[in-house]
């Protein structure tokens, strides 16, 4: 009796019966398509990533690092490779245009690999490499320049005011379509380049970048394990730098100020040794002066008196 009064529910609303079936159908399909196509998007990016060796763990201090933090760093029984690298950001122009802001990084050997799309790869410390979703394929050529309306410590940071444009890279370090944020311009990140070290005038690295030395597939449970349990060990390690790298500011300043102050005492009593001096030979000229005014009077005076005896014995 059901059977039947199912029946014909469904053949009195056949278009409404199959359109229901449609959706539900349609539904099922799109998600067993995200289920599997999860996976094969996670595999995609773990394995570029992978090819590109992308970091792990990426350490910042507002102090810079030395290159022996660096190998510091990298002597942690987890950490498989560990790199420098210099990024700042900073206003600039190419061609004229409106001053826009760019992201600048120095060029790594062993992490976050970079792809070319064309052109080739800088050879000079005044050459980069720019983003492809920045220029075009004929940007290669043209000059970046530095603006001047940059402030005066981040232009010290780069060792020229043009770069030209060698090649257009993809970098694994910009996944999406947005390029940050920043305090300057707009506040929006145009763009990135990469220079050579070289091109950047800092005796110091903005950030380390850390590869582990296990590897698992990212958003895996043993990468979120491995994660948690290395995130302290590598806090602990990055604070001690930090704070040696703050003690070797502190000792450099306090020498620097001793020996200022060392030599500012030797000028001082140079300074002092040489003003009595001068004012003793001051006081010598002076009296010799003197001396020389009481002669040519004295002579005077006694020509004088000669004068008078000349012209009585001529009476």
């Amino acid at each position: 009796m059901l059977r039947k009064s199912t029946l014909r529910e469904i053949k009195n609303s056949l278009g409404r019966y199959l359109a229901i079936l449609a959706i539900v159908a349609l539904g099922v399909g799109f998600f067993s398509g995200i289920k599997v196509t999860r996976e094969a998007m996670i595999k995609t990016a773990d394995e570029y990533l992978a090819d590109h060796d992308f970091f792990d763990y990426k350490v910042v201090s507002t102090l810079g690092f030395k290159e022996k933090d660096v190998k510091a760093l990298a002597k942690e029984s987890y950490i498989g490779s560990a790199e420098g690298s210099v990024s700042t950001d900073v206003l600039y122009s190419i061609d004229g245009e409106a001053d826009r802001v760019l992201m600048m990084h120095s060029i790594t050997d062993r992490v976050n690999e970079l792809s070319l799309k064309s052109g080739r790869m800088p050879k000079a410390d005044d050459e980069c490499v720019v983003d492809y979703r920045l220029v075009d394929d004929d940007a290669v050529g043209q000059k970046i320049v530095i603006s001047s309306e940059n402030e005066k410590d981040t232009r010290k940071m780069f060792k020229y005011k043009e770069y030209t444009i060698t090649g257009i890279v993809i970098s694994p370090y910009y996944m999406n379509f947005e390029r940050g944020s920043t305090s300057l311009g707009s506040g929006s990140v145009a763009g990135f380049a990469y220079i050579n070290r070289g091109g950047f005038d800092t005796d110091y690295f903005t950030e380390i970048f850390l590869g582990l030395k296990d590897h698992y597939s990212i958003y895996s449970d043993e990468y979120n394990d491995l994660v948690d349990a290395t995130e302290d060990k590598l806090q602990t390690a990055a604070d001690k730098r930090s704070d040696l790298r703050y003690q070797k500011i502190i000792k450099d300043a306090k020498e620097k100020l001793s020996d200022g102050q060392k030599e500012y005492d030797e000028n001082y009593d140079k300074y002092l040794s040489e003003k009595a001096d001068a004012e003793q030979k001051l006081a010598d000229s002076y009296q010799k002066i003197i001396d020389g005014k009481n002669t040519l009077a004295q002579e005077k005076k006694e020509s004088g008196r000669q004068g008078k005896r000349i012209k009585g014995l001529q009476g």
